[in-house]
């Protein structure tokens, strides 16, 4: 598995158990905050773990958003996560096993 999913996958976690209101929306408020998390922890795992990536305006287009708000989401993201981006190798582990169970 490439490097940058588990690394997405590891920063959505984290976003996501501190992120406590996402548990009181509906469905459909959930999908939207799903997608946008999912472009947005994409760009920026892409950014951290990839010598090449594409502009944000790109990640934009292909994830149906504005580049105002994905240039925002990717600030909101990076505040949530302490500007944290690096993945220490026994959570990229623990999200490797977690992917290995499904």
């Amino acid at each position: 598995m490439h490097w940058t999913v588990l690394a997405l996958l590891s920063a959505i976690g984290v976003v996501l158990s501190v992120f406590s209101t996402f548990c009181c929306c509906t469905i459909k408020e959930q999908v939207y905050v799903c997608c946008r998390l999912l472009i947005t922890g994409t760009m920026l795992a892409c950014k951290f773990m990839d010598d090449r990536y594409f502009t944000n305006n790109y990640y934009a287009q292909v994830g149906g958003v504005s580049l105002q708000e994905l240039n925002s989401l990717e600030l909101e993201l990076l505040c949530r996560l302490g500007y944290r981006a690096h993945v220490d190798v026994p959570e990229l582990c623990a999200c490797l096993q977690v992917c290995f169970k499904l």
